[in-house]
């Protein structure tokens, strides 16, 4: 029977994430133009962001622009921590999408590859749903000054070591969130996304495991003790892998 692909469910997610840096050919970040182009993205579009918005907020005379940046902030600053602990478990992440791909957690039968389709279906639908309505409300966001015709307004009024009110320095602040801004809503969605999928994968993988039991056949004892003995490493599989 032809091979099931796990990761094909979520191959544009791991493309998504390979684009902003957050995803390595190898299981681990090696020394290379990819690490280097990570450590670039992230330092110019987390944590400087991060930094010129605590600025921001500390700096804020107005109580509704201090609110607006303080809200922003607590946003900016739960990323900061979710994009560092999925690097730092990228070896761990790595690991858990091979040992997917292992002959332990492929289907054993068509019935069962139907069995897990509906739940794959479902993480589908969420995916398309978040990047359908997300990718809107972020275009308008970063435009919205433009549309606005308001001269010099920031799509995010952070503090910034020089004047933006000034041409080019505006021109290029501007661009410069607008990349922020897109690659904080990848890193948000497809890092949450990614998670959610490792999560549906075990359901089915419970599911699987469901379906050889309740099909399991004391026909003949050798082979029924050999398929118990593969269904308990199947469950201990499914353990090691939450």
């Amino acid at each position: 029977m032809e091979r099931f692909d796990w990761k094909a469910t979520i191959n544009f997610t791991l493309f998504s994430l390979k684009i902003i840096g957050l995803w390595p050919k190898d299981d681990v970040y090696k020394f290379n133009l990819y690490t280097l182009y990570t450590a670039i993205s992230v330092t110019f579009f987390i944590s400087a962001f991060g930094v010129f918005l605590m600025i921001s907020l500390f700096t804020g005379s107005d109580f509704e622009d201090l609110e607006e940046m303080t809200l922003i902030y607590v946003a900016e600053f739960l990323v900061i921590i979710k994009v560092f602990k999925f690097i730092k478990n990228i070896k761990l992440l790595k690991q858990l999408m091979a040992t997917l791909n292992s002959d332990v957690f492929q289907p054993k039968t068509s019935q069962q590859k139907i069995l897990v389709k509906p739940a794959l279906q479902f993480w589908k639908i969420v995916y398309n749903v978040f990047l359908i309505s997300g990718g809107p409300i972020t275009c308008l966001w970063v435009f919205l000054p433009i549309l606005r015709s308001k001269r010099y307004k920031l799509p995010v009024p952070v503090w910034y070591p020089f004047n933006t009110k000034i041409s080019p320095c505006f021109e290029i602040t501007y661009c410069y969130q607008i990349v922020n801004v897109f690659y904080l809503v990848i890193a948000i969605c497809n890092i949450d996304m990614l998670i959610s999928a490792l999560m549906v994968y075990i359901g089915a993988q419970c599911d699987i495991l469901s379906d050889s039991l309740r099909n399991l056949r004391d026909k003949e004892a050798v082979n029924f003790n050999s398929k118990l003995i593969d269904f308990i490493k199947h469950h201990k599989e499914i353990l090691s892998y939450e």
